[in-house]
């Protein structure tokens, strides 16, 4: 049950990254000097003030912030996992309005790396986010303005099926692609057999 909750979650932060990030956006690490490390409280004023300042920035630049965050503070010193869109020369500007620690940035390439970044962000926060002293409440956080992905789910019946599925050519002129990741075969409560599999289309531009 735990593994299948995991799945489920870096799977649902996997389609919400999807919808609304592309090639050129920002993976961003925000730490804190030794120093500078916050309570509970003090951690959701600084990133508040940090936000703030970033959609000021965005306003003026005639883009909406977007962004989704994960916190880690168990394992680790406190940091912060960011994914946000990108304005042109952003890079720099975050290096100059974060003054809490350091920042590291990583440009993201292309949608298909989301597999990865969404276990790893949803791994940070397998053991913490639900104890009464976490800094956050949520496994992640985002910005209200996140486009949802609209999923379809359709059952399809069939006496055998292949170990790796295949695109339908109807949707593969779509622009669908088999999620490889998303293949599951095993047996119901029931004891019958199934298959289970995503297919997702990815944007090839960044819509605004």
């Amino acid at each position: 049950m735990a593994a299948a909750n995991e799945r489920r979650a870096a799977k649902k932060l996997k389609m919400l990254l999807i919808e609304n990030f592309a090639a050129g956006d920002w993976h961003l690490v925000l730490t804190y000097a030794k120093e500078k490390r916050p309570d509970a409280e003090g951690c959701r004023k600084v990133l508040r003030k940090f936000f703030e300042r970033c959609r000021r920035i965005y306003k003026a630049a005639g883009v909406e912030l977007r962004y989704v965050m994960v916190t880690e503070w168990e394992s680790k010193a406190i940091h912060h996992h960011i994914v946000i869109s990108d304005i042109p020369g952003i890079h720099h500007v975050l290096q100059d309005i974060w003054t809490e620690g350091g920042i590291h940035l990583t440009p993201l390439y292309q949608n298909h790396e989301f597999d990865d970044l969404a276990e790893y962000l949803t791994k940070e926060t397998k053991k913490t986010f639900r104890r009464s002293d976490s800094p956050m409440k949520q496994r992640w956080t985002c910005s209200r303005n996140l486009r949802r992905p609209e999923v379809h789910t359709e059952q399809v019946k069939a006496g055998s099926w292949r170990e790796e599925p295949s695109v339908p050519k109807s949707l593969e002129v779509q622009g669908y692609v088999l999620d490889k990741t998303s293949v599951v075969t095993d047996v119901d409560a029931m004891g019958y057999p199934f298959q289970e599999y995503t297919m997702v289309r990815y944007e090839k531009e960044r819509r605004r």
